[in-house]
Parts: C-alpha cells; structure tokens; sequence
C-alpha cells in the first residue's frame, strides 16, 4: 500500500501504479501487486481540450468537451451535436432520464439532450433557478440552487420544465449545498459542514422529497465533484467544523474515514482542495475511487476489495512541449461499448481504460514500490541477496521492452539517502527460468527497498525476499 510519510524516517511506502490484490494460490504468497490498467486511445473527439463529462443514453456516449457536445456510437463514429456557452474546462454534471440528459456547469447553466432526435437545448424555462449539479431519481432531475441551501425539481421526467414553487432546502446545518446527489433512492444533500438525507415520501400534491430524520452525517462535503459511490458505498472527500481533507465512506449513514493520516497530510497541503474530482470504476473485481486534485497535480486510489490505496502518475506534454509526471491522465469514467472509457485531462481522446498495455498514449507507466522499512531492534543488518519475484520470460518480440528490467535501489538509513539504481533483468521473451536479483548489498540499520519498471510489459510483482545476516553484538 502507499503510506508515503512527511517525516520520511516514520514511514516512506509507495505504491505507484500498482494495486495489491489477495492471491492464496501460491504457497507463501498473501497478496501480490498487479500493474495497473493503462490507457490506449479509443476515440479522440478532436477539441484538443479537457474532457468534462460523459454519460451514455439510448446506446449512444454524450461528451462534453471544450465548450462542445458530442454523440459516440458504439463503432466510434463522433458526431458534433452543438457548442455550449460557458467555462470551457470546468467538469460538468450530467444525469440521464431514458429520454434525456441533463447538463449543468458550475456557472449555473442547464442543457437537455434528447435522445430522440439528438438536439441540445438550453433550459429556458424563467423557473429554472440556476444549478452547478444535478441528479435524477423517481422521474424526476434535481438540482442545487446555486450560493442556497434550496433545491428544486423538474416536471415529471421533463428537464425543460420547471415550476419555482417545487422546491425545498436543507436546514439542518446553517450552509449552502455544494452538491446533489442520489444513492439507492436516496437522495443526499451535502453542504459545507454536512449532509442531509432525503427520500421520496410518494406524495401527489405537495412537494414529494423529505428529510429521512436521524440520517445526518456530521462531515460535509470540501470538493463539489469529489463525491461518487460503488461497491454499495457513497465516498466523498470532506470537512466539518473541525477541519478538512479527509477521506470517507458511508456505512449507512454513517461517515467512516478511509483516508490513512499521510494522505490526510498530502491533500490538505494542495492549494485548493475544492478541484479535487472523484470518479469510480472496477478493474476486474477490484472496485476502486480515485480522486485527483489539479492544483496539488496527485491521484490517490482505494480499492474497496483490499481497503488499501495507491498511487497513479501519469506522463503528459505541456504547452512548450515540457513533459510533466503528475496527476492520473484519466479525469471521468463511464462503461459504453463493453469498455472502460476515461477522458483525458487535457485533450479530446477518449482512453480505453484496459491491462493489455502498460502505456498511456506514447508514453510508459512507470509502476514503483518501495517498502516499509526493515530493522531488527537497530543492529546491524547485512543483505547478502536481494530476489524480485516478477512473471519472468514477458520480454516484447523488439524495441523498448524486448530486455525488460526492474530497477532497484536500496536505503540503509529509512529512505533518506538512497543507493545507485542497478537493472535486474526480469527476462526476455521465452526466458521463463529468468531470475531478478541482486547479491551483496551491504550493511546498515533502516532498510528500504525500492523497484521500477518502466518497460511496457506486465509487471506483477508476485513477492520479493532478502537473504540477511543480524549482527547483534
């Protein structure tokens, strides 16, 4: 797992683009560490600007990107529907009744696509108040009234009407929402400092949505995009009174932290914490939520089957042809088409989310691990040997990749100083009795080790085991 300390002596753990999955199938083996699905382009919709939204509808993709709507077929045929008026690189929020979608921005604005004839209209209606997000649940699309703690709905399964007496507004905590939200026909209202849960009380002719008493959450919500749910589970990045930046899921309607101290300490050092975006997906059967903060440029992931985190860090060109390592290059997630789709942060390429490349475009995933610090009570310890334990024999037919290598470094002193980097072949194509290791390390008191492999093959690490000698004299 990663637990990447500030105080680098207490703990230095990474885990980047590795996932930990349970494995009771090899003898002495608990966990392993699976590479973690790169990014192979499935579409590009040509703005060569941030992908802002996505959401399937009547078997077809509907994109936000730039200030552009698009609709995707599943055989990838991209279709220009209209331009929109408004921040061009925000991220949207999208909702979709059978017939229509719902858009809103953080500027307020609201669009409905219909499926039927593909059209984009504005929402006109003098009573629609103005909303950064939207939901839907029980035929009807609601939304946050901006800078209010009031909601609304619209006409019954209509997103182009709107009637201003249909509304309600949070009052438990004296804030505004941030959000609006939907979870098992529940419908959640988060504010600043903390989250009311409504439900439909089935009435015909008063306002349909209460307040399901005893369900306040006492931790609100600190970035508008950062809340979705999976695995049964609403997660969100939140704050209360007491402060911010922590990490939590509901059980019920209770708030639980999943956020390890470390990564508590990394996202309350960003600049802003409110441009975090959260999204979900599986990789297999690992159910995992990611946030991404784009002032802090860092992606952390949990997966609920482990309850563990790791890292993602991906490759990107800037303007000036810089290239940067920072954030995970996917920002949204949709499942169309039988695939993983994911946006890209920066341009209009729809990714294919997948483990059959180690890739993000043309650039190489690195996947790192270093591990928690090895000591005996402070004497000295000598490392004769030092074995990776990697899928041997993965090496590519040529190019990059045909000598596949781990690269290994080692501490002495928990992480502060560390060795000269050393390849360790992990085995060309057809070398399956290929074994990475390293002999004499020497000697020392805080052990760390770290291992990179920044070749496009697979990189499971199935384990990894020292040869050690403890002078306790």
């Amino acid at each position: 797992p990663s637990y990447q300390s500030a105080n680098t002596f207490l703990s230095n753990q990474q885990c980047i683009n590795y996932f930990l999955e349970s494995n009771p199938s090899i003898k002495g083996v608990k966990n392993v560490l699976r590479g973690a699905p790169g990014l192979k382009q499935w579409v590009d919709v040509g703005t060569n600007a941030p992908n802002r939204g996505m959401l399937e509808i009547d078997g077809n993709l509907i994109v936000v990107s730039s200030n552009k709507v698009f609709k995707i077929t599943p055989n990838r045929t991209v279709t220009l529907i209209s331009n929109i008026l408004d921040i061009k690189d925000s991220a949207v929020s999208m909702a979709e009744n059978g017939v229509q979608i719902m858009i809103t921005n953080a500027a307020g604005s609201g669009y409905i696509y219909t499926a039927s004839d593909s059209s984009l209209q504005t929402i006109t209606d003098p009573d629609f108040p103005g909303a950064s997000q939207v939901t839907f649940l029980d035929g009807f699309f609601l939304v946050n009234r901006l800078d209010t703690a009031q909601f609304f709905k619209s006409g019954l399964n209509n997103g182009l009407t709107w009637d201003g007496l249909d509304f309600s507004a949070a009052g438990w905590k004296p804030d505004n929402l941030v959000g609006i939200f939907s979870d098992h026909r529940d419908l959640w209202l988060p504010g600043k400092d903390g989250i009311e849960i409504w439900y439909n009380n089935g009435s015909t002719t008063a306002f349909p949505f209460s307040r399901r008493e005893g369900a306040e959450i006492e931790v609100g919500l600190a970035a508008a995009n950062s809340m979705d749910n999976i695995d049964n589970a609403v997660f969100w990045v939140g704050r209360n009174e007491q402060g911010q930046g922590r990490v939590f899921r509901a059980l019920g309607f209770q708030a639980v932290v999943i956020s390890t101290p470390p990564i508590t300490e990394a996202i309350n050092s960003y600049p802003d914490i409110s441009d975090i975006i959260g999204m979900t997906y599986l990789v297999d059967s690992h159910p995992m939520y990611e946030i991404s903060s784009k002032s802090g440029d860092q992606t952390w992931v949990f997966d609920s089957s482990t309850e563990q985190w790791h890292e993602r860090q991906s490759r990107r060109t800037e303007a000036g042809g810089k290239s940067v390592t920072g954030r995970h290059r996917g920002q949204n997630h949709v499942f169309f088409a039988g695939k993983h789709l994911m946006g890209d942060l920066q341009s209009g390429i729809i990714w294919e989310h997948t483990r059959s490349v180690f890739k993000e475009g043309s650039f190489v995933m690195p996947a790192i691990r270093s591990t928690l610090a090895m000591e005996s009570e402070q004497d000295q310890i000598t490392v004769n040997e030092l074995h990776l334990l990697y899928t041997p024999g993965v090496g590519l037919q040529s190019g990059q990749g045909s000598d596949p290598v781990s690269i290994a470094s080692w501490s002495k002193d928990g992480g502060f100083i560390w060795s000269n980097e050393h390849d360790l072949p992990i085995g060309k194509v057809g070398e399956y009795e290929n074994r990475a290791r390293v002999l004499q390390l020497g000697q020392g008191r805080n052990w760390v080790f770290r291992t990179k492999v920044t070749d496009n093959v697979n990189r499971d690490l199935f384990g990894a085991y020292a040869i050690i000698e403890v002078d306790s004299a």
